[in-house]
């Protein structure tokens, strides 16, 4: 994860096959109170914001 937060802008959380949770890095790290994408991912899998898709 760290790789992807340094290398995309932009991201999409996939969780059992939806996406629950997408958006720039720090936008979602903001979002969900989190330090890095390891942290949004567990903080969305527990409360997923509904996404358009």
């Amino acid at each position: 994860m760290l790789e992807v937060e340094t290398l995309c802008e932009r991201v999409a959380i996939i969780h059992k096959g939806k996406i629950i949770a997408e958006g720039y890095v720090d936008e979602l790290k903001s979002r969900y109170s989190a330090v890095n994408l390891e942290e949004v991912f567990l903080e969305a899998i527990k409360s997923p914001i509904k996404v358009k898709a």
